[in-house]
């Protein structure tokens, strides 16, 4: 029976001008009765009900306070007696125990909070900001933990729910930074969104009845070690930010996968021939090694598989209709988008863009550790926003398009910074690339001069004399080579760092670097470091 009562002045009501600047427009929210420092609203007359609710919400045009508010240790008894009328106490409403608090209106701590059994349900944000309560106990008979219902309750290290939860809402235990475990909940159907984010848990073992587990429904667990993931589930995601999270075994109920982003930790068995989407983001910036797409997946989202600094290759099934590989590198399934060159990829130091691809795809060479020398062949039209950004080594790039590449009209981060050295574009380009917004800004050089040495493969020795280039304990060797042959050696912004007839270079910092011997020209990389 909850009574709202609106009281306002209208200055069209009076021909007294000067009472029109002074009116204030109340919204008073009010409970039915309390008894003993609770608050209630009768929910039934009928069935002699009643919730427990907060004190008067008085709004004014300025801020917001409660004439009654709980403090210290607040007791809900089953029973109430009001107007010699006995209530039976079933729920506890909506925002009931949450504080508003000003300086008019401090608002006293609420120390702990006990339920009776009778209580058959918790309102939305019900215990919301009580930040000094420590413990507490569902009653049985509640079956759902509703939106932000401990939300910021940043002391609570003891919860027992005595009932069979079937749903924790939305953002439920959001910043309860104490809870360090999660309660029984072995008939637990659903996680929803952001429901433990930023909780002190250390390991999950979800309950095999659940199916979906919410957007970052466990994001931010800095202490996350461990997760079981049932053969229940359907939907998994929630995990971005958990910097301890290992081992997750992926099973083979996953149609859908997503958000373990910023896990650097992170290792999977691999991807169910079940799964359907990835969603974007879902491993950007993880420790995952390889992956390899099912025939299944009919949706990889945006930075899905960026910034991965150990995925040396990701590999597609040949009978997947939407995507494919080459050489380790993701690609749509006409081969016309690349979509990620793998982060972790070392096995070669140069990448030449097949010619069949017209798009490069947003962020697919970002944080790429090993790449130094890239060309684009003319037939690429779109770079697309953070397409090369920190890829950290790279030091060349060869692009064969006369006029500058459309690049992401907002994007102010397409390239590396600090700047890539050398970019070599064709004979009389290098007015319009200068004058290019999305390029002048990103090379310390732009010249059509391509130097004989750009662009040789990696190690290569001579099959008749035998000449071979190696690294050897922080020292470039030439082996077999003539006697007294000259020995140049350049670094990868083309610049001679040493000359020599010796066969031992020496003295180099770690780096990639080619090495002419006469005719023949090698690229090394010495002490396998950056």
């Amino acid at each position: 029976m909850k009574t709202i009562f609106k009281y306002g002045i209208l200055a069209a009501c009076f021909a007294v001008t000067n009472i029109a600047s002074a009116r204030t427009l109340y919204d008073t929210e009010t409970y039915d009765f309390d008894v003993d420092g609770v608050a209630y609203n009768i929910l039934s007359e009928e069935n002699k009900t009643v919730e427990v609710t907060h004190g008067t919400r008085i709004n004014t045009s300025h801020s917001q306070f409660v004439d009654f508010q709980y403090k210290g240790d607040v007791v809900v008894p089953p029973t109430v007696k009001y107007k010699d009328v006995t209530y039976d106490v079933v729920a506890v409403g909506a925002s009931a125990f949450r504080p508003v608090e000003t300086e008019q209106y401090p608002q006293p701590p609420v120390t702990s909070i006990t339920l009776p059994n009778t209580i058959k349900t918790i309102g939305k944000s019900a215990f919301y900001d009580c930040v000094y309560i420590t413990s507490l106990v569902i009653p049985e008979g509640v079956t759902e933990i509703e939106k932000q219902t401990f939300y910021n309750c940043k002391a609570l290290s003891t919860l027992q729910i005595n009932g069979n939860v079937t749903k924790i809402g939305e953002s439920a235990f959001a910043g309860c930074e104490c809870i360090t475990a999660l309660p029984n909940l072995s008939h637990l159907t659903k996680i929803s969104d952001n429901a433990f984010e930023g909780c002190s848990i250390e390991s999950v073992n979800i309950p095999g009845t659940v199916r979906e587990i919410g957007y970052e429904a466990f994001a931010g667990c800095k202490y996350l070690k461990e997760v079981t993931i049932p053969n229940s589930v359907e939907v998994l995601q929630g995990f971005s930010d958990c910097p301890k999270l290992g081992y997750v075994y992926v099973p083979d109920s996953v149609k859908r996968i997503g958000e373990f982003n910023n896990c650097p930790n992170l290792k999977i068995n691999g991807l169910p021939a079940s799964l359907d989407s990835i969603y974007s983001n879902a491993f950007r910036n993880s420790g995952i090694t390889s992956v390899i797409i099912p025939a299944s997946v009919r949706y990889i989202g945006k930075r899905a598989l960026t910034c991965c600094e150990n995925l040396s290759a990701i590999d597609v099934d040949p009978n997947n209709t939407k995507y494919s590989s080459l050489d380790g590198v993701l690609f749509n399934k006409r081969r016309d988008k690349l979509m990620v060159y793998p982060g972790g990829c070392r096995k070669r130091y140069d990448y030449t863009i097949p010619a069949s691809v017209t798009l490069v795809d947003e962020s697919a060479f970002e944080s790429n550790v090993g790449l130094t020398e890239l060309r684009i062949p003319d037939t690429v039209k779109r770079l697309g926003r953070r397409a090369f950004y920190s890829v950290q080594n790279l030091c060349t790039i060869i692009c064969g398009a006369a006029v500058p590449i459309g690049c992401s009209d907002s994007d102010s981060e397409m390239f590396n910074y600090p700047r890539i050295p050398y970019l070599f574009v064709p004979k009389g380009s290098v007015k319009a690339y200068k004058n290019a917004d999305r390029w002048r800004y990103y090379f310390d050089h732009i010249s059509d001069n391509l130097p004989d040495y750009i662009g040789v493969e990696d190690i290569a020795t001579d099959a008749v004399q035998n000449i071979s280039v190696i690294c050897r304990d922080g020292t470039i060797v030439v082996e077999n080579a003539p006697a007294n042959a000259v020995i140049r050696v350049y670094n990868m912004q083309g610049i001679q760092v040493a000359e020599t007839v010796e066969p031992e270079i020496r003295n180099l910092p770690a780096g990639i670097y080619v090495v002419a011997v006469g005719e023949e020209t090698t690229k090394v990389m010495l002490n396998g470091e950056f």
